[in-house]
């Protein structure tokens, strides 16, 4: 009888370590299997999951303990990978930015990776606006900070001129406007330039002005003696006058 009840309860052990085994490998997969209905009841379940292991590791110390020296364990020995292999460091920080890329897109704009690429290969990789192909950097999300909606992929430039310019259409056009009519001020002016340049080409260069030849001044401060053969405003040459003329006869 002792026998029969222990190899019952051996039975029982056996049967329902395979069933634990069963739930755990279906609870680390990912994809919905027989243990859900839908994703929407994945989704369900896994939140009551995760909801049971916060009061569990805030309700039991030891727990709690245990979860933190495996995450040491566990960090200590990547960081230390991480610092030995090259390939595996690369690997490492390649999906810790595609993965905070799509944690950004998701949160901030509400969007996944697959629909940001689908935009871009709608708008044929290049900017919304400008039509040019991005550089180093990605296109950014165009987005109405009012109602959050996504409208397309735009270059940095593009997407801070509308920034600037508050979204208003009216804006943009006034601005337009002014632009073209800089523009054609600009050509009128440059092409009076051009027909001056040709007209003065073919006339003569105009002759300069004949440069009065002035004599040394006797004195600082004293005016400028004029030349004898120079005549002054009444036309009669000052050092020919006939008063001077007596004064030296005298002496």
């Amino acid at each position: 009888m002792a026998r029969r009840s222990r190899n019952k309860r051996d039975s029982r052990t056996r049967r329902n370590n395979k069933i634990d085994s069963r739930s755990k490998r279906n609870r680390n997969s990912t994809a919905p299997g027989r243990r859900y209905r839908d994703e929407q009841h994945r989704q369900e379940a896994l939140a009551r999951r995760r909801e049971r292991k916060k009061e569990r590791y805030w309700g039991e110390p030891d727990y709690r303990q245990r979860l933190l020296d495996e995450n040491h364990r566990f960090r200590a020995s990547r960081r230390e990978r991480c610092e030995t292999d090259p390939d595996y460091r690369e690997k490492v920080r390649a999906r810790s930015r595609e993965r905070y890329r799509e944690n950004h897109l998701k949160t901030k704009y509400g969007i996944s990776l697959a629909d940001y690429e689908a935009m871009l290969r709608r708008q044929g990789g290049v900017c919304g606006i400008c039509k040019r192909k991005p550089g180093k950097r990605r296109l950014c999300v165009d987005h109405d900070h009012k109602t959050g909606q996504v409208r397309g992929l735009l270059c940095g430039r593009c997407n801070s001129g509308n920034g600037f310019y508050q979204d208003d259409p009216r804006l943009t056009r006034a601005a337009t406007a002014y632009l073209e009519r800089a523009h054609r001020r600009a050509r009128r002016q440059s092409a009076a330039r051009g027909g001056r340049a040709r007209a003065g080409a073919g006339s003569p260069a105009p002759a300069s002005p004949a440069r009065r030849k002035r004599t040394r001044s006797s004195g600082r401060g004293s005016a400028a003696v004029a030349h004898p053969g120079e005549a002054d405003a009444r036309g009669a040459c000052p050092p020919c006058s006939p008063d001077r003329v007596a004064l030296r006869a005298e002496t």
